[in-house]
């Protein structure tokens, strides 16, 4: 039979690159340590938000992943500009992620319109796609979209 792993993380004492106290006595000496708990499926709203700030982009990435990630450590996720694939991919995660809350979506057109005009970028287009296929997007990001002003100065010349 199979135990269930709790872990217990004392309030505003986990740091990340530190170690987190677990009801067995395990401690968190690697990042896959810090993986496994992102990606746990009973993982608290609380230790997702303290997983967000991992140094390690793969953690984020599951974090971002997992439905229980309150919006708020959503929108601290996302990248204030795609300078790497790395951010692309976390756009599109947090994009994916059904807590996502309105204030994440209304950054996005922002942040994938200009990678739309690289051929290179496919995370910025993936990302586009499924902000237009979420129920909750709001109208206006969606004619941000298709109305890119960069698109027009382009086909213009």
């Amino acid at each position: 039979m199979r135990r269930q792993l709790t872990v217990v993380l004392e309030p505003r004492s986990l740091q990340i690159g530190q170690y987190a106290r677990v009801v067995e006595g395990r401690e968190f000496h690697s990042p896959k340590d810090y993986l496994d708990l992102a990606r746990l499926p009973s993982a608290t709203g609380e230790e997702l938000r303290e997983l967000s700030r991992s140094e390690y982009v793969f953690v984020r990435m599951a974090v971002a992943e997992h439905p229980a990630t309150p919006s708020e450590a959503l929108a601290d996720l996302m990248p204030p500009k795609i300078e790497t694939w790395n951010d692309g991919a976390l756009v599109l995660v947090i994009l994916l992620n059904p807590s996502t809350g309105p204030d994440v979506l209304r950054q996005v057109p922002g942040l994938v319109l200009p990678g739309l005009h690289t051929r290179n970028d496919n995370n910025a287009f993936a990302a586009g796609v499924a902000l237009a296929k979420r129920q909750d997007t709001p109208e206006d990001l969606l004619i941000q979209l298709i109305s890119d002003p960069l698109q027009r100065l382009s086909s213009a010349r």
